[in-house]
């Protein structure tokens, strides 16, 4: 029998696409998007802090997708969302939920990055990275559950229609590189996300982590170049972080503030070889 999905959060800029995707593959699926109570075809909308009493939503659902966070909410708001959709993972007798995550959740500091690797726990980081931490934080802490949790994290999505946040066009054809030529950020294409999430659904047994992202490690530095910029202008690390740091022990700059700086100079290096191999892909 074709499993029963539904994608939580499907307007979202990494969940478009893979509606299409799941029902050329003979998936049965639904998705839901906030709005005004209703359904219209396949699609449900409506409050998503009260997925439970939506009367347009199926008695059953054997695998879940999450792709929502609520970016202005906050982290009480979004661990109120997480937690009516552990309830309606219950009510409707879920197998399977497969949350998205995100490689935000590391410390900036850690060297190796893999799908064994510990999320932040004392952290100062905020707005996306924080409430992605604090949800993660909550779904690991629960046990005895009805069904099993599979966090998916992947680095930064990248499409046709979504240029590279570590570059900024200058004058001159110049770009400006938010980061040092040794400062990496791995990219994952949209495309492979989908092609992955359906062969996870595929899967009988599921593992607790999958790490969305290559394995090649490429810097930011050679990134750019790759794609044919000429004109690269990086930040001096020693100069940028020596003056963060030296604000940050003066009072006048926020740790929080301090975190985002450090980010653009990440180092660490990601390995998604468990993911790679039990799904028989590459990203």
């Amino acid at each position: 029998m074709p499993k029963k999905i539904l994608i939580v959060g499907s307007s979202s800029f990494v969940a478009t696409g893979l509606y299409e995707k799941m029902i050329q593959n003979g998936l049965q699926v639904d998705c839901f998007s906030r709005g005004q109570e209703k359904r219209v075809g396949d699609k449900v909308f409506g409050d998503v802090l009260n997925l439970k009493k939506n009367k347009f939503l199926e008695k059953n659902y054997d695998v879940i997708i999450n792709y929502i966070l609520i970016k202005d909410g906050g982290e009480s708001k979004n661990l109120a969302f997480i937690k009516g959709l552990v309830l309606f993972c219950e009510t409707v007798n879920a197998k399977q939920l497969l949350h998205f995550s995100s490689i935000m959740v590391y410390p900036n500091t850690e060297v190796l990055i893999n799908e064994n690797t510990a999320i932040e726990t004392n952290t100062y980081k905020n707005g996306y990275a924080a409430n992605k931490i604090a949800t993660d934080t909550y779904l690991e802490s629960l046990n005895g559950l009805p069904f099993q949790i599979s966090f998916i994290r992947p680095s930064y999505v990248l499409s046709a229609d979504r240029a590279a946040p570590f570059i900024k066009k200058l004058p001159f054809g110049f770009i400006l590189l938010k980061g040092h030529k040794k400062a990496i950020m791995p990219i994952v294409k949209r495309e492979s996300i989908h092609k992955a999430v359906i062969a996870i659904i595929a899967l009988e047994s599921k593992q607790p982590v999958y790490l969305f992202l290559p394995n090649s490690n490429t810097t930011k530095y050679a990134y750019a170049k790759g794609i044919g910029y000429k004109r690269v202008i990086t930040l001096p690390k020693w100069l940028v972080l020596g003056t963060a740091k030296l604000c940050l022990k003066v009072g006048v700059l926020p740790a929080s503030f301090y975190v985002r700086i450090e980010s653009k100079f990440i180092e660490s290096k990601y390995d998604s070889s468990i993911t790679e191999n039990e799904l028989q892909l590459t990203f």
